[in-house]
């Protein structure tokens, strides 16, 4: 049998014990996490030349356990939402994938589905009555309806399947490989048009020698976050019903919003934690938890006050460990995208050999040249102004469009 959870707000039961859910988790293993992990960060501090080092088996055992707590974190529960996990299920779809992983073949899972904007997120109820083609309540005219229990087969196909997506640029001469999960879900169709970004980012730099091939950090996330917001204005261009469209907008924003301030913040922890090591010695956990919290609620200010357990949330971000100061390429490419798409909005067509010649470019350059080679100058206000203003565009038409849901409810609670 599932386990059927009604989440509430984050004062209510249920995603108030899944959000202490995770930092339990992560007190549980710090020992042996920050055993390794506080070392591996201290010595990518003493030697900013080492080697790249790999996840231990501890930070595996973890993540592998985020993972398994991820459908009960009650992530955008509607308030009395209801959402069904059915454990064993799980289990047996991962057995499955192994399998088919080990000797080959595949699998098919058909989903009907949930609604249209319940299946972005697999909340719901389960038990479903049909009858003349429509749906019925599940009480009425007994023996008179077909009854069914509704699974969320999405969430199986996912526990079956590797999690994450990257884009892997080998060498000039070899085509660069895509990994990603596909469930037809729009948060699919945006991871697959940012690693496709990449993707295309790789064969247009091509024509570099390898040394030049791969882009700097700062210019990394260009093509993928581009690619990104001209699938997004798409999707947004063919969407007409208000609370979708709204749903979208709100999305994006809320993207931009982690990919710019969190990153930012991200980094600040790094630079802080990396200042104090040089100055104080090796660091404790509890000073590497006040200085990612110190961080964290500086990009929130007074409106959210991160509480208890919070402190910890840094040790599940492999980006410290794998690429230091990486975060920053996320902000600064978010930021470039956006700018550079009010260049594309403004000038069109004649916009486009540019931004290719940009791509083309790879590594060869440090961003400022490279841009400036293209008519573009970083340096200048007004090109970074022009993208905030883009920004400022979308909360606007969000408003816009939370106007218009409003008005559609008023109408339909007056029939």
């Amino acid at each position: 049998m599932g386990d059927r959870r009604r989440c509430r707000g984050c004062g209510g039961h249920g995603r108030d014990r899944n959000q202490h859910g995770i930092p339990g988790v992560l007190r549980d293993h710090a020992p042996a996490l920050l055993g390794g992990r506080v070392q591996i960060l201290e010595q990518r501090i003493l030697h900013h030349q080492g080697h790249c080092l790999g996840l231990d088996q501890p930070m595996l055992n973890l993540c592998r356990l985020l993972h398994q707590l991820r459908p009960a974190l009650g992530e955008a529960a509607p308030d009395g939402g209801v959402y069904e996990t059915a454990p064993a299920a799980t289990s047996l779809v991962q057995e499955i994938g192994r399998i088919v992983t080990k000797q080959g073949g595949g699998a098919l899972i058909l989903d009907y589905g949930y609604g249209e904007l319940e299946s972005e997120s697999g909340f719901g109820e389960t038990l479903q009555a049909v009858g003349g083609h429509a749906f019925a309540d599940v009480l009425a005219d007994p023996g008179e309806n077909d009854l069914s229990a509704h699974v969320d087969f999405s969430a199986l196909a996912e526990a079956g399947k590797r999690g994450g997506a990257f884009c892997a640029g080998v060498a000039p001469d070899w085509h660069p490989y895509v990994l990603t999960n596909f469930l037809g879900k729009k948060r699919d169709v945006m991871t697959l048009a940012h690693e496709l970004g990449h993707g295309v980012h790789d064969l247009l730099a091509s024509g570099q020698k390898f040394l030049q091939y791969h882009p700097s950090l700062a210019a990394a996330e260009t093509a993928s976050v581009f690619g990104e917001m001209l699938t997004f204005n798409a999707l947004l261009a063919k969407t007409t019903a208000p609370e979708e469209k709204l749903a979208l907008l709100t999305s994006k924003i809320e993207d931009i919003f982690a990919t710019v301030f969190r990153q930012t913040a991200m980094y600040r922890f790094e630079q802080g934690v990396h200042t104090a090591r040089r100055e104080q010695g090796e660091l404790t956990t509890e000073q590497v938890n006040a200085i990612w919290q110190q961080n964290v609620q500086a990009m929130f200010g007074d409106s959210v006050e991160m509480g208890e357990g919070h402190e910890v949330w840094w040790m599940y971000i492999p980006h410290f460990i794998h690429t230091p100061f990486y975060v920053y390429a996320y902000a600064f490419g978010q930021l470039l995208v956006m700018a550079l798409y009010a260049r594309f909005q403004q000038d069109g067509a004649a916009f486009v050999p540019r931004y290719l010649d940009i791509l083309r470019a790879g590594g060869s350059q440090r961003p400022a040249q490279i841009m400036a080679e293209a008519g573009i100058d970083i340096t200048a206000r007004a090109f970074w102004e022009g993208g905030l203003q883009t920004i400022d565009a979308l909360v606007t038409q969000a408003e816009q469009v939370w106007g218009e849901v409003q008005r559609v409810r008023g109408d339909l609670h007056r029939d």
